[in-house]
């Protein structure tokens, strides 16, 4: 058996986060398999790819993840009947394998934000021009167009926000706000933070997506 199939037979109560990243280990020493070759709809409305970790055709990881990048796929684990699968990676997740070599991040510990803002370039080591395009185009499907962002901390040693602003879209209701930047996190990697902008202030510098 391989390191991933072992880590699959873990029960429920030791998958922690030491678990969760291992399988970026797992997936990186083992064959992984495609068991469907097309996409199909989870229960949270995104499209994903059926993997598993010891049967199906197997895949060349990098190949097979590029494509799912372009594709604006996530994947799902070892997907059983009437229960949980193994594990879901969201597509964030999937292209943050691809440029760091894993699905999670560490989070070093970071300083409390002062009063000053800095805005920061947005390069293609922190959004890749491939997943800027998927989002927009999951946004404009929305009917949200005209996204901007930029990238803003509180100076060194603080935590980077992408914040948005969306021009054409009226919302003054604080939770379809959170719907719509969770929605928007699916396509990010787990550790970035999002924040809304109402107006386009000059000191945030934004960008088109």
């Amino acid at each position: 058996m391989s390191f991933l199939t072992d880590l699959c037979d873990y029960p429920i109560s030791r998958r922690d986060l030491n678990w969760e990243k291992s399988l970026s280990k797992g997936f990186l020493d083992s064959e992984v398999f495609l068991v469907e070759d097309q996409p199909f709809q989870g229960p949270d409305g995104f499209s994903y790819m059926h993997i598993s970790s010891h049967k199906g055709s197997p895949i060349e990881k990098d190949d097979f993840l590029t494509w799912c990048l372009e594709s604006g796929l996530g994947l799902v684990l070892n997907l059983k009947d009437k229960k949980a699968p193994d594990y879901v990676f969201n597509y964030g997740m999937v292209w943050n394998y691809l440029l760091r070599g894993k699905f999670i991040n560490e989070v070093p510990k970071m300083k409390e934000a002062g009063d000053d803002l800095y805005v920061h370039k947005i390069s293609e080591g922190y959004l890749p021009k491939d997943a800027r395009k998927v989002i927009k185009i999951f946004l404009e499907m929305n009917k949200v167009e005209n996204a901007k962002i930029s990238l803003v901390s509180g100076g060194d040693g603080t935590p980077y926000e992408l914040m948005w602003h969306f021009p054409d879209l009226q919302v003054e209701d604080e939770a379809e706000k959170t719907s719509l930047l969770e929605a928007v996190a699916w396509f990010l990697p787990l550790d970035y933070r999002l924040a809304w902008a109402d107006t386009p202030d000059a000191e945030f510098k934004f960008q088109n997506l």
